[in-house]
């Protein structure tokens, strides 16, 4: 199949880039990168071999370990990964145990292990299981980063507590308060499971075997990062982390293997947010935008002209 992207072409969205590679390959992540470093790592890699990828992924474990030893973090970077369940023979397999060690031996601790609620379970007998209805979101970090206070408190729940026993202590009795002043915040941290509904994978997003919806990047986004704040993201598949950036005011910088995929997730980026996608360096669009299509401005290719010597009211392409 024809794409547009190739291997090594790196796209700038706005404030985002796509490049076209492995996220295992040092040139690849330094060059999308340009000597930057990520605050946030947020991503769902492949679940084993749970799906038909353009390219099979081999040996999970050594996938991961290439691609994970690679981080552009800075030093308080916190790392977000989202794996689901995967069976085999009766068995659940526990698929990440090694990675996970391995995590820590590069320095990462393992701090925090969260659940994804995707909402009722889908129809079917799943082979005597209960419906799956949740994920895993694993969390490493080298140093704590407090969360962000995302969450609205429920009307009527803001009380000031004088000495009232209110947490249990390790005997079972109530203890007193520490921090009152939280119990008059309007906000407080987001809960350790994310309730988020899945993906129905709507219009473009269906050209990806492995969608997640928007709302759940969105969620760690906010709590663990601020406004102007870069995201790395190695696995980008359908464009959906880089999306969330756009809509919560970070930059997303992403890696994309197969140029299929990212032809897909530009036109879905593109689709989405109005941003539109030119090759770093050259300029040259990924696709003309509608908008100027419709401006019905003669177009004019790159190698007859330039930027300063454009004919007026002509788009140079």
């Amino acid at each position: 199949m024809m794409t547009i992207t190739r291997p090594g072409d790196l796209w700038v969205i706005g404030p985002h880039r796509l490049i076209c590679g492995s996220s295992a390959d040092p040139v690849i992540v330094a060059n999308l990168m340009g000597g930057e470093r990520a605050d946030l790592c947020i991503s769902s890699p492949p679940y084993l071999h749970q799906r038909n990828y353009l390219t099979p992924i081999g040996d999970w474990n050594l996938l991961m370990q290439r691609s994970f030893a690679l981080l552009p973090m800075c030093h308080e970077g916190q790392v977000l990964v989202n794996l689901g369940n995967v069976h085999r023979n009766g068995e659940v397999q526990t698929y990440w145990l090694d990675w996970l060690e391995w995590m820590r031996t590069q320095g990462w601790r393992f701090f925090g292990q969260y659940v994804w609620d995707k909402g009722a379970g889908l129809p079917g007998d799943w082979n005597g299981r209960l419906a799956p209805s949740y994920e895993h979101l694993f969390h490493f970090n080298r140093t704590t980063r407090k969360p962000n206070k995302t969450k609205a408190k429920r009307p009527g729940s803001i009380a000031y507590y004088t000495g009232k026993g209110m947490l249990r202590n390790p005997d079972g009795s109530k203890g007193k308060v520490s921090n009152k002043a939280a119990f008059l915040a309007t906000h407080k941290v987001p809960d350790d499971v994310i309730r988020v509904r899945r993906d129905t994978a709507p219009g473009l997003a269906r050209n990806h075997p492995a969608v997640f919806p928007v709302g759940l990047p969105m969620e760690i986004i906010t709590a663990y990062s601020d406004p102007g704040q870069i995201i790395y993201e190695p696995f980008a598949g359908a464009g959906t982390t880089i999306i969330a950036a756009q809509r919560t005011g970070r930059r997303c910088y992403a890696v994309e293997l197969q140029p299929e995929y990212c032809d897909n997730a530009i036109r879905r980026i593109q689709q989405v947010t109005g941003l539109v996608a030119v090759l770093d360096q050259s300029f040259e669009w990924f696709e003309v935008p509608n908008w100027l299509e419709l401006m019905n401005l003669p177009l004019v290719e790159r190698e007859e002209c330039t930027n300063d010597n454009a004919p007026p009211d002509h788009v140079v392409i």
